[in-house]
């Protein structure tokens, strides 16, 4: 159980180009999920991203969604230069109570979850966990 933290993911893209889409998903959740502040960047080690790359992600125009139990949410378009196999980091900060329903098991990356608060745009942030799996 998550609450009023930021979780910061690394993925690794196959193609590149010169925006990018989030795709986050509440599929086997049975309440709402609700992300009230999401961002992405050029990953950098241990979790740290490239500050200059930092951008906010949006969803339909608002900083903040609610996605419904059993779907998907896909971001606004984000102006962010990548290379093919460039490696991104997607900083979601969950405000409420959530549980870890809908995961990937095997993520093989690292996920690193912060202390309390909202840490999305900050380039660096002390994790006070760590995961393997990936979430949402």
């Amino acid at each position: 159980m998550l609450e009023n933290q930021t979780v910061r993911q690394v993925a690794r893209i196959s193609v590149g180009g010169n925006s990018v889409r989030v795709v986050l998903s509440n599929a086997f959740g049975d309440k709402p999920l609700t992300i009230g502040a999401g961002s992405v960047a050029i990953a950098g080690k241990d979790g740290e991203v490239d500050q200059a790359t930092l951008k906010p992600m949006t969803w339909g125009g608002k900083s903040s969604v609610v996605v419904p139990p059993g779907a998907p949410i896909l971001s606004d378009p984000v102006a962010l230069s990548a290379e093919a196999l460039s490696e991104i980091s997607v900083s979601i900060f969950l405000p409420r109570k959530t549980a870890l329903s809908s995961v990937h098991w095997d993520g093989v990356q690292t996920a690193y979850i912060s202390g309390q608060g909202n840490f999305t745009n900050e380039a660096a942030f002390k994790a006070d966990s760590t995961l393997k799996s990936r979430l949402f």
